[in-house]
């Protein structure tokens, strides 16, 4: 196997890794808004936690390649 393909190979299951942790951490989102929604868990405890899987659950995205715009495109070679 060529290092380009290794390298092509891993970065497809990172992204795939990815993917799958953020659908968790926007299950763990959705759980955390049911929380306050019910009063389980009170208002600013559950906004921080909210807030915070927010974040996590975007950060896995950008990783996981959802907001990559030039995944489609190649560049020209001269």
């Amino acid at each position: 196997m060529t290092p380009r393909a290794r390298q092509r190979r891993t970065r497809r299951r990172i992204r795939n890794a990815a993917s799958l942790l953020s659908l968790v951490a926007f299950l763990a989102l959705l759980g955390s808004v049911g929380a306050v929604e019910q009063d389980l868990v009170p208002l600013l405890p559950g906004a921080i936690r909210m807030f915070g899987f927010l974040l996590i659950w975007a950060g896995l995205l950008a990783v996981a390649g959802a907001f990559d715009t030039t995944e489609g495109r190649r560049e020209r070679r001269r």
